[in-house]
């Protein structure tokens, strides 16, 4: 491939999964990798605690979903990370598009809850990556981080401020930041 079909690639949560696995199966094609909160239940080890109840969670929605029950399907994603209440406080139109899509909830934990790409699948990917969390984030994401820190050949962890709303974690100032760090990392990394 040409220099010029080489991409950057910018995923946040699942769609970090989704990057990553661009770089993992046409590298040539992809010129740097920024992954933004990548979720324990796409990178955890399966020998993390949290990581295997995150799991166990995640079939139990899937199992609800499946079953119709979307409210308790989407108590148990969000309560967690949210807090109880958090229908209360999310704006409208988010709320109606997470209620939209629940149905696809059943597929897509069913195969995140199967587990995590190996060491060796994440060593094979040598493109050049930045992890990036926000201040104050989870204990299960920060070992997601060190993980990918400790086991990707070239890469690196960036943090930027918290937006302070779980449910909009790119907002005001976290966005501003993301950008700049997308930019200068895109910048130093050659394309």
């Amino acid at each position: 491939a040409a220099a010029a079909d080489r991409a950057h690639l910018v995923g946040h949560g699942l769609g970090a999964l989704g990057a990553y696995a661009v770089a993992r199966h046409a590298p040539r094609r992809v010129a740097s990798l920024i992954l933004v909160s990548p979720p324990p239940l796409a990178f955890g080890s399966a020998h993390d605690a949290d990581v295997r109840a995150a799991r166990e969670v995640a079939r139990a929605a899937a199992d609800a979903a499946y079953k119709g029950l979307t409210d308790r399907a989407l108590d148990l994603l969000f309560n967690p990370r949210w807090g109880a209440g958090w229908r209360d406080r999310l704006p409208r139109p988010r709320l109606a598009a997470i209620r939209r899509h629940a149905s696809s909830l059943t597929p897509l934990l069913t195969a995140l809850s199967a587990g995590a790409p190996s060491d060796d699948d994440l060593r094979s990917v040598r493109t050049p990556t930045v992890v990036v969390l926000p201040d104050g984030a989870s204990t299960a994401d920060r070992r997601v981080a060190e993980r990918m820190v400790a086991v990707l050949p070239d890469v690196r962890l960036a943090a930027i401020p918290a937006s302070g709303e779980p449910w909009s974690p790119l907002g005001g100032m976290a966005g501003a930041a993301l950008a700049s760090l997308v930019a200068a990392f895109v910048a130093d990394t050659p394309g």
